[in-house]
């Protein structure tokens, strides 16, 4: 037996027994990726981030008083740590105050400890009061317990001990829907004046043997410690805090980072953006976090407070830590630009909330507010009343989730009213928003603001009769007047409260309901902005290449353009491509831009950038180059899955040097930044296209200088403005020339070039681009055999028109008329531009959406959309595409048999529908290390009969009845991402695809159903990275559904080494079989193939400089065919390619191709030559 083909029953005896076992392997990944058994683990800290394992986030609180704060360190030396190898988490804390605290807190994601026992974790203090605290658990109905852990400690055991807190079933307490753990700290924990340390590892439930001892009430008070008597000696303060002295609370170390409450509230649930590093959702109010490399961060020596004001006597406060609000969708401000559409501002709880009830933090509404109150508890509201009137609050089904009622009864009295105290900052707040209906009676109903001085400011609406639908009133803050009281000037700054009042009309008793109190804010100046804000680039320019090169990896495309649809301003940054490669690891297209001056980032803290993805699974990777072209890349997984904007913000000290990029001085130079680049990498080896939107790039910190921390050269766009009509006009040139010499055609030197203009009033802009035909040198003029002169000008297209208008609606982003672009993916509606139609862009509430339809000829039509909705850990996307097809009735047609001849006007037939529909879901797990993936399809076809002609399509004939076919998708999928160790990413996906699911706008039509449709299979594929080498190996199996014994069977190796500076090397090898035979009723597709097939690669790839890239790969295939003999074929490829730009705005682009095929009859003929043929290429563009 010949070694191929041992090879192959190796391979397909291995396969036969893996087949079942990836999808035992994804299920068995689905259920147990919840730790189940003896215990249950919340964090071990061993991945030094905010991140648990219950998904939630880590954050500090502190009582807002200025004696208090608390730090969080990651430790990893093994003279402190807990256990052999990781980190431990740290804690130290400062407490001057006589009732102060401060606490750690996480939260816990809606975590299931209900069957276990007990909570434990390792603790080590800097002395015995340390180690004394209170442990408080939430549920997520508001039920508390809490534990003080002295009387739970084990014996002291090296420094470290065990705390085991038993958990109490005898109380009201559902342990299965878990909210917040907190460990709190007070001024018992300290020595005056010393700060403390505490040191805490592996937290996790467990299941224990013995009887379990019930826990303490909930809300224990401890008594206030008297104040020592003036002769009353103190302490002498224990030795120094555990392995060294602690972080500086004003000045942290580099691992140390000090939140705020606020940032810490607002870490505990992301909608939207995660970060791979440290899955941090950004401040809406920039404030610091981890310290950058080279740099010395500063710290929030004050962070503001959110619990209620302590009670008397150092009781432990009320804990009001409710699941905080997603970061809005709108940027922090942008210096060099006006907020045109609203901005989200900080949190408004910069004071201590008077008693009474929580005091949740506002979260997001429709774009461009924020939430007050949802109206869903009717304990956050007090009533009062007129003598002898009532007033009751109970929750009701209102417009989303639950709305209040106010049920009154006036007897006596004239009015009744409900309020909430909240002293907050809502200096700028320009309107409020609420939702009304009035059940019974009518009324007078007063929405009312009052200030720290009691002032009263109102809005009143008269004689409200009762309706069946809900009325929305907004309310410009200007529309606010003076009633009474205080001064006649409404402090926005010191809100104490809003008060809705009912007053009579008719009727003695009656029922109103109120629902989503909103707040609409305007973006916060420079000064408003704690630490500052620098724009890196805001993307304001007709032509990206006047800052942005283009970054291709392997056979990768991508094209940027400018587009109206912005986030905010008039531009964006669109990335259209295509990831291809021949190797086993995933490729990249990217954006680089070098800046003429290096970038001095001392003191920024964060990286910001707006980024609206595409719905694919791509990652979006963000690499930032210092003096020394070190690379120091974040990468975000989840990001491009969103069709929505979304700010990506991360903490610089996330930037790290990725395993296959070469190391200098392994130091990050924050002081002197080179270049920026914004990169698409793919998740897969498969060929993707694709369409991303970046918009707003900018960091964040604390005194940064604008002149040395942002690029001039990177906020110049070409810009002509037209001050007489109010409006933007802006153009573009793309001049290209490019020589080629190809086997069927010869030697020739084509030239194009285009025009691109676009203006832009008010909501309205439009687009303009204007191109001339490819033209030969040689055939634009010649003279005849008589010595004339003759011409040939190339025609000249119109080859995009275009009406936008933005922000017409909260809801609806973005409405283009005429040349549309459009990308739902392989399965529905692969991208294409020159159709033209009407589309639209939005979102509503946590649900982003594209609609459009396309004029085709005659009453033919195509329509679709697509839904995005990100619920916390999932994922969902819907899509749908309708294509109707008609053509025009000429002369006699067959029609059933019979000959029917058209009239005088236009008939038309109908000549096929085609429907797909694909539903996704994608679950992440793990910390985002694995994630599932779910993806069902259908697609309905009927042919009603046959066309010639494309524009002016004419029946040929019509069948005696419709012929209907259909075909269903499903995909599975199960993705591992540094799990179960570092640097491992691997996949099992198994794919059901029907014969005939054949959408009408697939992704590349007849490749598509030879390479997709028709088959059963699996794939099972990893990639690991050790030091500077890469493995990738990939082995893919089907089965065609139309006859079992055709199959196509392929597996592929890959090593890659990235040790030499700007050097890739890559060496892989790849086994093929495949036996297929069809010919589809449907389509043209047709194919008879019997072949085996190995081939081996070698690539090299070498950046020179950042103008100069070049690489080189040589390919050879040995092919067998076992129907025709067992006949033995080779064929050699050879491939080149080479790079220079000359600036960002001109490329000189050289590539050469050599393929010597096995059989010369194999090696096609005409366009698009790709086989053999050399080109050479000048590009400008202004």
């Amino acid at each position: 037996m010949e070694i191929l083909d041992f090879g192959f029953w190796i391979l397909d005896w291995t396969q036969r027994r893996l087949r079942i076992g990836c999808l035992g392997f994804a299920v068995l990944i689905a259920w147990a990726a919840p730790v189940a058994g003896e215990f249950l683990p919340v964090d071990d800290f061993n991945d030094a981030n905010d991140r648990n394992d219950a998904g939630g986030y880590s954050f500090v609180l502190t009582d807002g008083q200025a004696g208090s704060a608390i730090a969080i360190e990651y430790v990893s030396d093994p003279a402190v740590r807990y256990g052999p190898a990781g980190y431990s988490l740290k804690l130290t804390f400062e407490i001057n105050t006589y009732n102060g605290w401060c606490a750690w807190a996480a939260d816990l994601n809606g975590l299931n400890a209900a069957p276990f026992d007990a909570l434990r974790f390792r603790l080590h203090g800097s002395h015995s009061r340390a180690e004394s605290f209170t442990v408080l658990l939430r549920d997520r109905k508001g039920n508390r317990i809490s534990i003080r852990t002295s009387d739970h400690l084990s014996a002291d055991g090296n420094g470290w001990r065990d705390l085991d807190l038993p958990l109490d079933r005898g109380q009201e307490f559902d342990w299965s829907d878990l909210d917040t753990l907190m460990l709190i700290l007070d001024r018992e924990n300290l020595f005056p004046g010393v700060p403390g340390a505490l040191l805490i590892d592996d937290i996790r439930f467990e299941k224990i043997a013995r009887e379990v001892a019930p826990a303490r009430a909930p809300e224990p008070s401890p008594p206030a410690p008297a104040p020592p008597p003036a002769a009353t000696p103190t302490p002498k303060p224990p030795a120094p805090i555990l392995a060294g002295p602690a972080p500086s609370l004003k000045t942290p170390a580099q691992t140390t980072h000090l939140l705020s409450p606020r940032e810490g509230r607002e870490r505990t649930e992301v909608r939207g953006v995660d970060s791979d590093t440290q899955g941090l959702p950004p401040s809406p109010q920039p404030s610091p976090a981890r310290g950058g490399r080279g740099g010395t961060p500063p710290v929030d020596t004050k962070p503001a407070p959110i619990l209620t004001k302590p009670k008397a006597g150092g009781a432990i406060p009320p804990l009001i830590v409710a699941r905080p609000a997603p970061p809005e969708t709108k940027p922090a401000p942008i210096l060099t630009k006006p907020a045109a559409r609203g901005a989200i501002p900080p949190l408004i709880l910069t004071k201590p909330a008077p008693v009474l009830t929580k005091q949740p933090a506002p979260t997001p509404a429709d774009k461009g507010y924020l939430t007050y109150d949802a109206m869903e508890n009717p304990k956050d509201w007090a009533t009062e009343s007129d003598q002898g009137a009532s007033l009751q609050l109970k929750p009701v089904p209102g417009v989303k989730g639950q709305a209040l009622s106010l049920t009154y009864s006036f007897g006596k009295g004239g009015w009744v009213q409900m309020s909430k105290p909240s002293k907050a900052d809502l200096s700028r707040m320009e309107a409020l928003r609420l939702r009304v209906r009035v059940v019974k009676g009518t009324v007078n109903l007063e929405i009312k603001l009052t200030d720290e001085d009691f002032s009263n400011f109102g809005k009143k609406y008269e004689a409200l009769k009762p309706e069946n639908e809900w009325a929305t009133i907004d309310i410009p803050i200007e529309q606010f007047t003076y009633w009474w009281g205080g001064d006649s000037k409404l402090d926005m700054k010191t809100i104490r409260g809003v008060y809705i009042a009912v007053s009579k009309v008719s009727g003695n008793a009656g029922e109103i309901l109120v629902d989503d109190i909103e707040y609409k804010s305007r973006a916060p100046t420079a000064a408003e902005v704690p630490g500052g804000l620098v724009l890196i680039d805001s993307f304001e320019r007709s032509v990206p290449e006047n800052a942005y090169s283009v970054l291709r990896g392997d056979n990768s495309v991508l094209n940027l353009e400018s587009v109206r649809d912005a986030h905010d301003g008039n531009y964006s940054m669109r990335f259209d491509y295509t990831l291809e490669t021949t190797r086993s690891i995933p490729t990249h297209v990217g954006a680089s831009s070098a800046f003429a001056t290096t970038l001095d980032w001392r003191g920024v803290d964060r990286f910001n950038l707006w980024v609206r993805g595409d719905g694919s699974s791509n990652h979006l990777r963000i690499n930032l180059v210092d003096r020394d072209e070190e690379v120091w890349s974040a990468v975000h997984r989840h990001v491009l899955k969103s069709s929505q904007w979304q700010l990506v913000s991360i903490p610089i000290a996330d930037f790290n040097i990725p395993g296959d990029a070469p190391a200098r001085n392994k130091r990050f130079d924050v002081d002197e930044i080179n270049k920026i680049e914004i990169q698409i990498v793919g998740d897969r080896t498969d060929k993707t296209t694709g369409t991303v939107w970046v918009d707003e790039m900018y960091v964040t910190g604390k005194n940064l200088d604008p002149n040395k921390v942002g690029p001039a050269e990177l906020r110049k766009g070409l810009v002509v403005p037209l001050p007489a009509l109010a409006a933007a006009f802006n153009f573009g040139i793309v001049n290209f020339a490019e020589f080629s010499d190809v086997p069927e055609e010869g030697q020739k030197v084509n030239h194009y070039g285009k025009i691109l203009m676009d203006a832009q009033f008010s909501k309205f802009s439009t687009r303009l681009e204007i191109a001339s035909d490819f033209q030969d040198y040689g055939a634009s003029a010649y003279f005849d055999t008589k010595g004339t002169l003759s011409l040939e000008n190339p025609r000249t297209v119109l080859v995009n028109s275009q009406i936008n208008v933005s922000q017409i609606h909260p809801n609806l982003r973005l409405l283009t008329l005429g040349y549309l672009w459009i990308d739902f993916g392989r399965w529905t509606f692969t991208p294409q531009f020159g159709s033209k139609g009407l589309k639209a862009e939005g979102s509503i509430g946590d649900a982003g959406y594209e609609a459009f339809v396309i004029k085709k000829r005659y009453e033919s039509y195509a329509a679709g959309s697509r839904v995005t909705l990100t619920l916390g850990p999932w994922l969902l996307q819907s899509i749908f595409v309708y294509d109707n097809d008609v053509a025009q009735q000429t002369g006699a047609t067959l029609v059933g048999g019979q000959l029917v001849s058209s009239s005088s006007k236009l008939v038309t037939r109908p000549i096929s529908k085609d429907f797909v529909g694909t539903l996704e879901v994608t679950r992440k797990l793990s910390k985002d290390r694995i994630t599932l993936s779910a993806l069902l399809g259908r697609n309905l076809n009927t042919q009603f009969g046959t066309k010639t002609g494309t524009f002016s399509p004419t029946v040929v004939s019509l069948y005696d009845s419709p012929r209907n076919k259909s075909g269903n998708l499903g995909i599975f999928e199960a993705r591992l991402n540094d799990y179960p160790w570092k640097k491992l990413s691997s996949q099992v996906q198994y794919r059901w695809i029907g014969t005939h699911f054949k959408p009408n706008f697939r992704e590349a039509g007849l490749s598509f159903d030879d390479a997709w449709a028709d088959q059963q299979g699996y794939n099972l594929r990893f990639l690991q990275s050790i030091w500077k080498m890469n493995f990738a190996g990939e082995y893919d199996r089907i089965d065609r559904l139309s006859a079992t014994h055709y199959n196509r069977r392929r597996s592929r190796l890959t090593c890659g080494y990235y040790g030499i500076r700007n050097v890739d090397i890559a060496v892989s090898g790849e086994q093929f079989a495949e036996v297929y035979k069809f010919s589809s009723d449907r389509t043209a597709f047709s194919t008879d193939k019997n072949e085996k097939k190995f081939s081996a690669e070698a690539y090299v790839g070498l950046r020179v400089s950042d103008k100069l890239r070049t690489w080189a790969k040589a390919i050879e295939e040995r092919i067998t065919h076992p129907g025709n003999n067992n006949a033995k074929y080779k064929t050699d490829i050879f491939q080149t390619r080479f790079e220079y730009f000359v600036s960002n705005n001109s490329r000189i682009f050289a590539e050469y191709k050599f393929t010597q095929f096995g059989n010369p009859a194999w090696e096609p003929i005409g366009s698009p030559f790709d086989d053999n043929f050399t080109k050479l290429s000048v590009e400008l563009n202004f």
